[in-house]
């Protein structure tokens, strides 16, 4: 119950990702894995993240081990609610967990730096943070990551607690002003 002094509007969701029929139809009753791994389907999203300049939506699918990208319109609503490109995996039916330059195991959180173009995704299950060139000139499906924070190579997932290492990273955030992650 609220406060007597606070107001509530309810509002319907207008669109749904993850959860559709055959016809693309939102099924707004559902929960869990939906039509995967495909284009449509996810497991478990655990973070967005929004490139407003070039309208797309980055959705992060630990279930799958990869992340998701939608084409928005130039308003960034959604264009369509099958994904444009998939990272992590060669394909959008692929769904296994690997430490690689282009996998990734149980991608938690996003952040995104639109000035370049780079996507940043806490890949948990590896200890470390990918960043790739998501710039829409160079994006593409399975792409290789560029770069590798909390581990030395894109083949080691060592969980440590010193000033280069990492255990299971979460949540990120990108500072544009100081372009720091």
């Amino acid at each position: 119950m609220l406060p007597h002094h606070a107001s509530a509007a309810l509002y319907n969701a207008s669109g749904l990702l993850g959860h559709t029929d055959q016809n693309g139809n939102p099924i707004w009753t559902a929960g869990g894995q939906n039509n995967g791994p495909s284009a449509q389907g996810l497991i478990s999203d655990t973070d967005t993240v929004l490139d407003p300049i070039d309208h797309r939506l980055f959705v992060a699918d630990q279930g799958n081990n990869r992340v998701l990208v939608f084409n928005l319109d130039s308003t960034n609503s959604i264009a369509s609610k099958t994904a444009a490109y998939v990272l992590g995996q060669p394909d959008f039916i692929s769904n296994a967990a690997a430490t690689t330059q282009n996998g990734m195991s149980v991608p938690y959180g996003l952040a995104y730096d639109p000035a370049t173009g780079r996507l940043f995704v806490a890949d948990d299950g590896n200890a470390r943070v990918l960043v790739f060139d998501a710039s829409t000139s160079t994006i593409r499906d399975g792409e290789n990551a560029e770069n590798v924070l909390g581990q030395s190579d894109f083949v080691t997932n060592s969980a440590a607690t010193t000033q280069s290492g990492m255990t299971q990273p979460h949540g990120l955030a990108y500072d544009p002003a100081t372009s720091r992650l």
